[in-house]
């Protein structure tokens, strides 16, 4: 039961993902791509504060967090910021695939350096056919406008 709970929440969790992009690229393309995201981050931080405090929050103690860790947010940041750009340009669609295609990207070559597959050509050549899909794709429609 608890397998089935894990996936309906990473499907509601994409459901909200993909709502979010939608909303921060409309605020983008109103108030500009940096705009958008200085606006996603400032009220996600005042929810998380309250959220924080609702729960307690007491047990916050930052200085076993090694420096790393929190380079997320600028990431986290950088991201929404990409996608604000992205998504009004080439599509919710294409700019899911894209990103995904990087995650997987990413993942590939982190477990490869793991030493957790031995064969990544597989995981490669998925990642090209996705990237060429979304590239044919966009080239079909430059030349069918």
């Amino acid at each position: 039961m608890m397998i089935v709970m894990m996936i309906f929440a990473a499907l509601a969790n994409g459901v909200l993902v993909m709502v979010s992009r939608m909303l921060n690229a409309r605020l983008g393309r109103e108030i500009g791509s940096a705009g958008a995201s200085v606006w996603n981050h400032l009220t996600g931080t005042i929810v998380m504060l309250a959220v924080f405090i609702f729960m307690g929050g007491s047990d916050l103690n930052l200085r076993e967090v090694p420096f790393y860790a929190f380079t997320g947010g600028i990431i986290g940041a950088v991201y929404v910021t990409f996608s604000n750009f992205l998504i009004p340009k080439i599509g919710a669609s294409k700019a899911t695939v894209l990103m995904l295609a990087g995650q997987i990207c990413i993942a590939t070559l982190i477990d490869f350096l793991r030493h957790i597959f031995k064969n990544p050509v597989t995981a490669v050549a998925g990642i090209v056919l996705i990237i060429t899909g979304v590239y044919l794709g966009e080239k079909n429609k430059t030349k069918t406008d």
